[in-house]
């Protein structure tokens, strides 16, 4: 998958991060493909992938000071262009993302199987997960498909009223 962020520091723009190899991308203070120089930062803090959709998302890999999307912290979150998140001190912006599958809109990309999510490069990228950030991960899924599952249940029932 594609993925440009826009990096900064106490408000100052430090770089651009731009990758277009792999699967996952792993963010941590002193280990991943995207370091990050915040003493806040864990040493391997956070992942990047693309769920079966096209999805671009984030999972905390159990970092100390925590991950936040929009100022909210979170374990994992489902990502768009533009979102902010913060680790430390630092402030990631996304500003392009196109994943493997061709989906650059991923808001757009129609709805998902009903078989369970697949999540590209999931085998490598669970080894660096702790058993506990794993079960929560599973846990999500799991119940976010439930609440899909039933939401797409509410939209056909109100399709069906208004023809």
């Amino acid at each position: 998958m594609k993925l440009i962020i826009d990096i900064y520091q106490s408000g100052q723009f430090i770089q651009r991060w731009e990758q277009d190899s792999k699967e996952f991308y792993t963010i941590g203070r002193l280990e991943g493909d995207l370091i990050i120089s915040d003493s806040e930062c864990s040493r391997t803090h956070a992942l990047f992938f693309s769920d079966e959709t096209g999805q671009l998302c984030i999972l905390d890999l159990g970092s100390t000071n925590g991950t936040f999307v929009a100022d909210q912290p979170i374990e994992y979150a489902r990502l768009s262009v533009e979102d902010k998140i913060r680790l430390g001190q630092t402030e990631l912006y996304i500003m392009a993302f196109h994943s493997s599958n061709g989906i650059t809109n991923p808001s757009s990309a129609g709805q998902p199987s009903s078989d369970s999510l697949i999540l590209k490069g999931w085998p490598q990228a669970m080894r660096a997960l702790p058993k506990d950030k794993l079960d929560s991960f599973i846990d999500f899924f799991n119940s976010s498909e439930i609440k899909l599952s039933v939401r797409l249940q509410e939209v056909a029932a109100q399709k069906k009223k208004i023809e």
